[in-house]
């Protein structure tokens, strides 16, 4: 009988591929550590940069700890200080950044606009401010050199810097001018109305919005206001949001508002309700009689304010005459009644001239600001034009080179109703805005039970005017 052998066969120990890695990492670290107990000059070597990358570590998660401490302590800033964080991080990025784009094609840039004949005459560019909607650049002028050389190039600078506008004002300092240009437009959509605040005839009423997106305030106490617009521009658009926020102060008795329509009254009746007088239709005489009672309103406050005080302060009991004129071109030159028309003008003249400090105040609205529709146009000391059909009647409107200086009323566009450019006595430049938009239904929210209106003039007991 064969005796077979018995074989055997061992089993297999499957290891996976981490293991294998982990084995010789150890082994070899094993003889890392062999070799350097064995020598201590490696040791010796290895331990410095075993400390530098220690410590660098130690640094990177600092620096990583210290960046995710700013970004927070920004978003924070953000969030809760908008304007603030704007002002002092955004604002100076962004001038930081765009200097490097005037810096670089200063020189040769004015030089193609016709501001300078070689670049080596380049005037010195001393600070660039940069803020979302604008750039601000101020510069030296070159001896013999004036604003209007550059007033005159706005159009050229405008479109060679690749801005949406462009704006020469002075600084007040010799030799040195201010470039504002308009890099980003915030008025392409439309603003709704501030919500009317009860000290706003002190502090100016919030009826528009400025290219900086904060509101611009129209102090009415101690001037006159005058607006210019083509048809359908947006001039009713600014009556109705200087009513809309002169609401508080009339239901308070601190402002008597007397509107005067020649048109026929259709614009601002949806609010007559709130308006101390309300004068409209075609009877010219009417108009003149209820002018020449603010005359009389005027020199009797003369007298009672001669020694006592300098300005008017509006109050319930000496409460602020507000006389709004849409259309004052219908009482003056179209006026075809020459002896009503005589003392329409000559009211106008004595309340423009003496009415603003003893309280009471001319707003007029007009298409044409030529001289033969309104002499007395220079007398108003707010002035605001909104789209405007010839450059021409800019220069009626503000004064002559203002378009040069930036009052672009030929430009605006159409559909952008209730843009416009204002111009203050006393005040450089100009101040491009939007004034809010007052819905019908806004205007309806004011009304209340109010009467039909007549059909033929008439007096009430009182003296209030309906034609």
């Amino acid at each position: 009988m064969t005796t077979q052998p018995i074989q055997l066969q061992p089993e297999h120990i499957k290891i996976s591929a981490g293991t294998t890695l982990l084995v010789w990492l150890a082994r070899k670290l094993g003889r890392l550590l062999l070799i350097i107990a064995r020598s201590p000059a490696k040791l010796a070597t290895l331990l410095p940069l075993l400390a530098i990358w220690w410590l660098n570590s130690i640094a990177t998660w600092l620096a990583a700890g210290f960046a995710l401490l700013c970004i927070a302590i920004c978003a924070a800033w953000a969030t809760q200080f908008p304007d603030h964080y704007a002002n002092h991080v955004m604002n100076r990025a962004r001038g930081t950044w765009r200097s490097l784009k005037y810096r670089r094609h200063w020189s040769r840039y004015l030089k193609d606009c016709g501001i300078i004949l070689r670049r080596s005459d380049t005037p010195f560019l001393l600070r660039i401010h940069s803020t979302k909607n604008f750039d601000q650049l101020t510069v030296r002028m070159n001896p013999g050199q004036r604003p209007e050389d550059w007033a005159n190039n706005a159009d050229r600078l405008t479109q060679t810097f690749g801005a949406l506008n462009c704006r020469i004002t002075t600084t007040g300092k010799p030799h040195w001018l201010q470039l504002m240009f308009l890099t980003n437009d915030p008025l392409t959509q439309s603003v709704d109305p501030y919500p009317p605040e009860p000290d706003a005839l002190n502090r100016g009423l919030p009826i528009a919005r400025q290219e900086d997106g904060k509101p611009w305030r129209l102090k009415l106490v101690g001037s006159h206001l005058l607006i210019v617009g083509a048809t359908g521009a947006g001039k009713s658009g600014v009556l109705w949001a200087i009513i809309h926020d002169l609401l508080p102060a009339i239901d308070s008795g601190i402002v008597k508002l007397w509107v005067m329509d020649p048109k026929g009254g259709m614009e601002l009746a949806g609010a007559r309700h709130k308006f101390d007088r309300f004068i409209y239709g075609h009877r010219p005489t009417i108009f003149a009689g209820v002018l020449d009672e603010a005359v009389q309103i005027m020199q009797q406050r003369q007298d009672a304010l001669r020694g006592v005080a300098q300005l008017h302060t509006p109050t319930p009991r000496q409460p602020l005459y507000v006389i709004m004129v849409d259309e004052m071109a219908a009482l003056t030159a179209w006026n075809t009644d020459r002896a009503a028309q005589k003392r329409i003008q000559t009211a106008l003249n004595l309340l423009q001239s003496q009415g603003r400090a003893v309280g009471v105040i001319i707003i007029g609205a007009v298409q044409d600001p030529s001289k033969e529709t309104l002499p007395n146009r220079d007398k108003f000391p707010i002035r605001i034009a909104l789209r405007l059909t010839e450059a021409t009647q800019i220069g009626m409107a503000f004064g002559p080179g203002a378009r040069d200086r930036g009052a672009h009323c030929d430009q605006i566009d159409p559909e952008l109703k209730g843009v416009g450019y204002i111009q203050i006595d006393g005040e450089e430049g100009f101040t491009r805005v939007r004034f809010a938009h007052i819905t019908p239904a806004m205007i309806g929210a004011t009304n209340s039970d109010l009467p039909q209106l007549d059909d033929e003039p008439a007096q009430t007991s009182d003296g209030i005017f309906i034609a």
